[in-house]
């Protein structure tokens, strides 16, 4: 029976209609040679302001040059040639209720390997290159004038919004911070003064005990949310509390890359084609009064939305929860028996 489930503490509200899935085909890579992200192509991007290269067995921050860029290079971030927001947006403002104000910010995009690969494929290791890569550009974005929040995110499959196949995340300021953000830090702040502690943190611990669970490590928890808007949808959070991801410790990156590798190496044994969004929330570092506790949610793309949740705000998942992480579960066990 179709089951309405609502969110933790946010007013989102999810219809269960329980059904199968059939993994999708796996599409065939497109030409690396064609790829403008691949190595020896980057003259056909902007020039990188910060490249991780491996040098005589050491990792060094390098920067390309014009017409001399940074070879064997191992994460490479360039700024996006179609930009949504832009240091040079005109200064025009216009009051309520015709509010407008210039989308001034920058937009990157981090290159996260150079094998032409997608995300099922980065391994441990580089996981740990690109999310250290991640956390060095986003302190140096905070220190801008006219940033209030600096979004991390990627996008992998065309039914996701990625226009490349080829494993890269972005990261973007914006000028306001962002209403999904602003919410959530209302939603944990306002269970706060109920409770006396952090939701999520409650959320975890139950979590942790029932049937949604999906990894577990020494420093991250992930699980399906009991709301899942996506199938197969799960988050990582850090067990301690922690409301940035940019004070994450290196060993933590090192924790969270083996999470990430193995959660995305199962997502794409499950569902085949692997397309899907991650998200990165976390506490902006200029709104200590909009804190949340950080997290990454992942949403697989298995199909699009119609007339009823663009109209109602209301999901509708065919997979529940419970059996969608117990796929996942299980596959992640097999990968983990198989090393």
């Amino acid at each position: 029976m179709p089951e309405l489930r609502k969110d933790y503490f946010n007013e989102r509200f999810v219809i269960l209609k329980r059904g199968e899935w059939t993994a999708r085909q796996k599409k065939k890579t497109s030409d690396a040679k064609n790829c403008i992200f691949c190595p020896g192509n980057e003259s056909k991007t902007p020039l990188s302001d910060l490249v991780l290269a491996s040098r005589h067995g050491t990792m060094l921050k390098l920067s390309d040059m014009p017409e001399e860029y940074v070879q064997d290079w191992v994460v490479r971030v360039i700024p996006n040639q179609f930009p949504a927001v832009s240091e040079d947006s005109p200064k025009k403002y216009s009051d309520p209720p015709l509010y407008s104000e210039p989308a001034l910010g920058y937009h990157y995009i981090v290159i996260a390997s150079p094998k032409h690969v997608n995300f099922e494929d980065v391994d441990t290791d580089q996981w740990v290159n690109v999310l250290s890569i991640v956390q060095d550009k986003a302190r140096w974005l905070y220190a801008k004038k006219n940033v209030a929040y600096v979004a991390i995110f990627l996008n992998q499959g065309r039914d996701a919004g990625a226009s490349r196949a080829h494993a890269h995340m972005q990261i973007m300021t914006l000028p306001v911070l962002p209403p999904t953000i602003e919410k959530e830090s209302r939603a944990v702040q306002k269970a706060m003064r109920t409770s006396g502690g952090c939701p999520m943190c409650q959320i975890i611990e139950q979590e942790m005990k029932g049937s949604r669970k999906f990894l577990e490590t020494e420093a991250f928890f992930s699980f399906a949310p009991q709301a899942s808007s996506h199938p197969f949808e799960f988050w990582v959070f850090p067990k301690a509390h922690q409301i940035s991801f940019l004070k994450a410790s290196q060993k933590e990156i090192m924790d969270l890359a083996r999470v990430l590798e193995l959660s995305f190496k199962a997502l794409a044994k499950v569902i085949g084609d692997l397309q899907f969004n991650a998200i990165l929330h976390t506490s902006p570092e200029k709104r200590t009064s909009r804190q949340i506790h950080w997290h990454i949610e992942v949403y697989p793309r298995l199909g699009g939305f119609d007339g009823f949740e663009r109209g109602t705000g209301i999901y509708v998942n065919t997979v529940a929860p419970e059996d969608a992480v117990k796929a996942l579960r299980d596959v992640a066990t097999k990968i983990l028996k198989g090393r």
